[in-house]
């Protein structure tokens, strides 16, 4: 039975401390070996199960074994506070039919291409998949939102969180993992906080998008990391608001249905999935190359089907142009993809925000340049759908960002010109003179 817990506050991202000593019997259900083509799934010690899908050929015919640990005095430091081990933990450990230790697995990752007018989007089966009963009895005072299963690779090593998230549907916690270790389930206690205070979650989207430019490749995590970092910076020191994001950039992948349950965990009034997009994609290497005019890129939002998403969606449209002078050429609505049909009910108010495209040739100087145009963008967009939510309230009235002037938005106009003569698409080529076609006017047999 799981033991409640002794610890304080918050929220989620992690790094710990704290040695785990292993019970010297196994209580795994080892079953048959990793299947090539089925899930296979094996017992944990005190209930629940770990799923192997079969996504990464390296662990076909694995023997797995599952051993209970002891982590009672296990603990993680994580960015809202200490949270603390409920329960003991597994050691999973696998080895190939040829007798070598597998530690990794990877993840089935398929990408469905994106297109001027829909991102790209990703369907992830998990490589490993865990999963931890808790009853109300063995979360009693414990905060929902910080529950979540962590890992480390061996005894001394800081425990680190795994995407994960309390289900309550299935009244457990369950977490994806690409890797093999020590995995034990960590949350902290409730704490009192005003009923007015706004809870924003931020919701970085999986990595699917890389652009090349000039060499060096970038992809949009980075990037949308970095505008959700800032975001919450700005929204607790100038709103006083509680801030969730759902990943940082060391974390590519995370089911959209523990996002999910982060943000709902959580009781967010407001979210937003940032993203930035892709179009020219190669479909040798799967990194974008430069392409577009000034007037297309720019932004696309999509929002759930309720008067406050709708505002929200329509706020980050009109304030990316507003504060990065770029492109809004198409309407916020739902397509079969978007938004994400798992996070669409995560929030009173959700929208989804390509916020602008990373292979674009006008949109990539502001990226490059001024990500602070970006981050002002979003965080005026999610200040004014504060204001216009009954219940909750900046602790003091926030004063928007003023707007760039025109002369910073001519100069990031100009780049993208630059940009466009370097890399544009005409059969002219911008930055030669010469004119590149092609046309079959004979053939070759045998040839």
């Amino acid at each position: 039975m799981r033991r409640a817990l002794r610890s304080t506050v918050s929220t989620f991202l992690a790094i710990a401390l704290f040695a785990a000593v292993p019970w010297p019997a196994s209580a795994a259900s080892p079953g048959d070996t990793i299947s090539a083509t089925e899930p296979s799934s094996y017992n944990l010690p005190e209930g629940g199960t770990v799923v192997f899908n079969p996504t990464d050929p390296a662990g076909t015919g694995a023997t797995v074994d599952v051993a209970a640990l002891d982590t009672s005095e296990a603990s993680a430091v994580t960015a809202g506070g200490t949270v603390t081990a409920i329960g003991n933990g597994v050691d999973v450990s696998a080895t190939s039919p040829g007798g070598e230790d597998i530690t990794s697995l990877k993840h089935g990752v398929t990408i469905v291409p994106g297109t001027e007018d829909q991102p790209a989007t990703d369907e992830v089966t998990p490589a490993i998949e865990l999963t931890f009963p808790v009853s109300a009895a063995d979360i009693a005072g414990i905060d929902p939102a910080t529950l979540g299963v962590y890992s480390r690779e061996k005894p001394k090593d800081p425990w680190t969180w795994v995407p994960s998230a309390y289900d309550r549907a299935l009244g457990a916690v369950v977490a994806q993992s690409d890797h093999l270790s020590e995995f034990t389930v960590m949350g902290a206690a409730a704490s009192a906080q005003a009923a007015a205070t706004p809870k924003i979650a931020l919701d970085p989207d999986d990595l699917m998008g890389r652009a090349k430019w000039n060499g060096t490749v970038y992809n949009e995590l980075q990037f949308s990391s970095a505008v959700a970092s800032a975001v919450k910076t700005k929204l607790e020191n100038e709103c006083s608001a509680d801030v969730l994001i759902t990943r940082d950039a060391s974390q590519p992948i995370v089911s959209r249905t523990t996002r999910a349950n982060l943000i709902s965990n959580f009781g967010a009034d407001i979210a937003m999935t940032l993203a930035f997009n892709t179009y020219n994609t190669s479909q040798t290497d799967g990194i974008a190359r430069p392409w577009g005019i000034e007037s297309d890129g720019g932004i696309l939002a999509w929002s759930a089907n309720n008067a406050a998403s709708i505002g929200l969606g329509n706020n980050i449209k009109s304030d990316i142009v507003d504060y990065t002078g770029r492109s809004n050429t198409r309407r916020l609505n739902p397509t079969t993809a978007l938004p994400y049909s798992a996070l669409v009910n995560s929030a009173p108010a959700y929208a989804h925000a390509e916020l602008l495209f990373l292979d674009h040739n006008y949109d990539w100087p502001v990226i490059s340049n001024h990500l602070d145009l970006v981050v002002e963008a979003v965080f005026s967009s999610i200040v004014k759908q504060i204001d216009a939510t009954a219940g909750i309230a900046c602790a003091k009235p926030v004063t928007l960002p003023a707007p760039p002037s025109q002369e910073l938005l001519d100069q990031l106009k100009q780049l993208g010109k630059n940009n466009y003569q370097i890399y544009g698409t005409d059969p002219v080529n911008l930055s030669t003179g010469n004119f590149v076609t092609s046309e079959k006017v004979f053939s070759l047999t045998g040839v």
